[in-house]
């Protein structure tokens, strides 16, 4: 299928029903002559059941953007899926199960518990943590693209960080980065823009190819 500009007519769908996660895919493709929705603004009825059985980040991200690409009837979709992988903890962790690991119906302060008590007995660079990020674009119910990347995740702190384990990316508050003396929500934006590049990697990647498609 010969891929469609977005327009008004044919918007580009964010393909996710986190909120965390859809201000990342604005972010994406922002200031980019796309006009772009949610799956908040799809009739009812039309929502995507996504098994997240792939065998790799590009697998499931792509099985997301397929299935809501089919479920808006053919519309563009742009999903993604990521994780955390701690290789020092081998088969005791599963980064495709970064969310899950910690059994499904486990909250955010269950998940960082979970995994501090993996690593309880792990020190310096064995707590070295890596993030993998993938992006997938669909169009017709198949994929035209999926793009990856992976980066520095730092390190995973000894302790649980005081206050309320409600952030969505909730790795983000247990992710140390010994160059800043800071973890990740602490960074500044120049500070994030030199240790985290798996996010600014795949929106450049990401724009050029939707930039040409408009051309």
């Amino acid at each position: 299928m010969e891929p469609r500009l977005a327009t008004p007519e044919v918007p580009l769908l964010l393909a996710t029903t986190n909120p965390a996660k859809l201000v990342r895919l604005r972010w994406v493709v922002e200031g980019l002559p796309y006009a772009t929705i949610t799956p908040a603004d799809l009739p009812p009825g039309q929502a995507a059941t996504v098994p997240e059985d792939g065998a790799s980040f590009a697998g499931n991200a792509r099985q997301k953007a397929e299935a809501w690409s089919s479920a808006a009837g053919g519309m563009l979709a742009l999903a993604s899926d990521g994780g955390l992988e701690v290789p020092a903890l081998g088969e005791r962790w599963q980064a495709l199960r970064t969310r899950r690991n910690a059994g499904e119906g486990a909250d955010n302060a269950e998940r960082i518990r979970h995994l501090l008590d993996l690593m309880r007995d792990l020190r310096g660079e064995e707590r070295h943590a890596r993030r993998h990020e993938a992006l997938a674009l669909a169009q017709g119910g198949a994929a035209l693209h999926v793009w990856t990347a992976s980066g520095d995740g730092g390190l995973i702190v000894e302790q649980a960080p005081p206050g309320p384990a409600d952030d969505p990316f909730w790795t983000e508050r247990i992710r140390y980065y010994p160059a800043a003396a800071k973890r990740y929500h602490d960074l500044s934006a120049e500070e994030l823009a030199a240790l985290d590049s798996v996010w600014p990697r795949l929106r450049d990647e990401v724009r050029a190819y939707l930039s040409a498609m408009q051309s």
